[in-house]
């Protein structure tokens, strides 16, 4: 038995652990004394760690000494055994935020994180969980959306938002005239009159800044075709606090193009397409379908960007584009007027020359070929309000444009898989991310056009007066926008009245710009065949701008297009010397 004893005494010195004997070989009292003395080693290495933790404390603290007192007071307050558990506490929250901050650093990686943390209290996480399962849903309704599209029942509400019943005599209007019936009213019919002939199913939504008597809506019903749906909100004008002092309560009338964003929301699952615009917007079912048939050719390129390498060379002008650059592309419109007979566009054309001959490529024959604006413009001849001071049948030398020019345009050619060809790149995002960006030939290259404008110039920004968007894109605008696309406006200064106009909300900015960390960096594309190019003008019927902005700033539309084919021409030479 003295040898067992020896033995275990030894592996005790030794420091490896009791070494294996029978039980009734081992006297108890030996085992309690051996028991002691590991708990008095074990406490008294706690009491050395605690000393430590003390000594740095002062040290790290010693300019403040009244919380250096208290530090150390409090953990001398702690026993030993409890100062354990605090330690084991402290090392298993020390785990769970490097494993959180882990997982956290693994989402964003995959795109899952918008960007940044956010802490809420309990009702904001049960409003925030209740959001997410929103998501959820409103993604698994999104999946039957393509069939929904391609069927001729299309179910569309069309949103027209007006701040004035009457023009206020500003910007090239006449004071006191009937905004409702010389321009709301004759337009809005002529559009959906355009949506119902292609079968169609259109309702509208009216958003107005004033009140609308049930005698003028009335008006409005009758101009519209049968089994249009009509709703209307009255006096939707956002109320806020003045910017200055915060103490007013005031209307913000700038806001009241953001109302749509509310009825969208609130309608995305009994549509499956939304048409936003402001009231003097003419949008015809040729925007519509021009708007599905090149979305389908960019869904079926994100198909196949999934097969190719996750990086491309964002400098290419020609070739395949990989999915986090096709996921950004929609199809983009610029706004256009019909000259009056005592208007002028510009004298001199931008240094860039006209091209009228185009070719599908290097080796086909190139034809001489010019817009045709009765797809954005031509109106009928039976609408006599409209008659009195639109053209029915405007010329293709009549449509101009006033802030879209050759300066803001680069051309690509995007996969031949797709029947898009080549296309001029709107001028708008400046993604951060570099893999994003899609690159192409500026018209400006060889120093014809001076220094290249920025990415949000005002002149060459090319505003449309508001958008269009299937479900599936709206729900692509609030995962790709930094800020959100639909209400609540969390992440917006004051919920989004602060500052923000109607050239951000429904002019494009946001979508399409990248101004002050606010925009989507969403690239617009034009077509640049002339029928198809066509289809993307919209018609400022308003025909206002003419009468305010310098002749110089005038493009003839068919002229911009000449530029656009010269450009495009420029780009292939410098593919087939490359």
């Amino acid at each position: 038995m003295t040898n067992l004893i020896d033995s275990r005494q030894r592996n005790n010195q030794d420091g490896f652990g009791l070494a294996v004997v029978e039980e009734s070989t081992i006297n108890n009292d030996d085992f309690d004394n051996s028991r002691k003395t590991n708990t008095k080693g074990f406490f008294d290495t706690i009491q050395r760690i605690r000393s430590s933790l003390i000594t740095e404390i002062r040290k790290r603290l010693h300019n403040f000494p009244m919380l250096s007192r208290f530090a150390v007071w409090w953990i001398s307050l702690i026993p030993p055994r409890f100062f354990v558990l605090f330690l084991m506490w402290k090392v298993f929250m020390l785990t769970l935020f490097v494993s959180t901050a882990v997982h956290l650093l693994y989402i964003q990686m995959k795109g899952g994180v918008r960007g940044k943390i956010t802490y809420h209290s309990y009702a904001q996480h049960q409003s925030l969980l209740q959001h997410m399962q929103a998501q959820h849903h409103m993604m698994e309704e999104a999946k039957i959306l393509k069939i929904d599209e391609e069927a001729p029942s299309l179910r569309i509400l069309h949103i027209v938002t007006a701040i004035s019943e009457y023009n206020n005599g500003r910007r090239g209007t006449v004071r006191g005239e009937d905004r409702l019936q010389q321009v709301l009213i004759p337009i809005l019919g002529e559009s959906v009159k355009s949506m119902t002939e292609q079968n169609f199913h259109v309702d509208v939504y009216l958003i107005l800044g004033f009140t609308l008597t049930d005698e003028r809506e009335q008006l409005v019903r009758d101009n519209l075709p049968p089994n249009v749906g009509l709703e209307v909100w009255n006096n939707a004008v956002p109320i806020g606090y003045d910017r200055n002092d915060f103490k007013a309560i005031q209307l913000v009338t700038r806001s009241l193009s953001r109302q749509h964003r509310y009825v969208i929301k609130d309608k995305l699952f009994h549509y499956d397409f939304f048409s936003a615009w402001e009231d003097d917007m003419y949008i015809t079912s040729h925007h519509i379908q021009h708007y599905l048939e090149v979305s389908k050719e960019l869904d079926k390129l994100k198909e196949e960007a999934l097969l190719l390498p996750s990086k491309l060379s964002p400098f290419a002008i020609s070739g395949n584009l990989s999915y986090k650059q096709l996921e950004k592309v929609f199809p983009g419109f610029i706004r256009v007027e019909v000259l009056k007979p005592n208007s002028q566009s510009q004298k001199f054309i931008d240094p860039i020359p006209v091209d009228l001959n185009f070719s599908n490529d290097a080796n086909s024959i190139p034809q001489h070929k010019n817009i045709n604006p009765q797809y954005c413009c031509g109106m009928s001849e039976t609408n006599m309000i409209l008659n009195k001071r639109l053209p029915a049948h405007p010329t293709h030398d009549q449509v101009v444009t006033w802030e879209s020019r050759i300066h803001g345009y680069s051309v690509r050619e995007f996969p031949r898989s797709s029947s898009l060809g080549w296309v001029a790149l709107q001028p708008g995002p400046n993604p951060s991310d570099y893999e994003a960006r899609i690159s192409g030939y500026w018209s400006g290259t060889g120093g014809m056009l001076g220094e290249r404008p920025t990415p949000g110039h005002p002149r060459y920004f090319g505003q449309q007066g508001g958008f269009m968007a299937t479900r599936a894109q709206i729900l692509e605008f609030e995962r790709l926008c930094t800020k959100e696309f639909l209400p609540p406006f969390n992440s917006f200064a004051d919920d989004g009245l602060d500052r923000m106009n109607v050239e951000f909300w429904s002019g494009g900015q946001q979508l399409w710009g990248n101004g002050a960390k606010l925009g989507c960096n969403l690239q617009r594309i034009l077509i640049l065949d002339p029928e198809r190019f066509s289809k993307q003008l919209l018609y400022h019927t308003a025909n206002n701008k003419q009468n305010t902005i310098q002749n110089r700033r005038i493009v003839r539309v068919n002229d911009l297009i000449g530029q656009l084919n010269n450009v495009k021409k420029a780009a292939m030479a410098a593919i087939l010397k490359s």
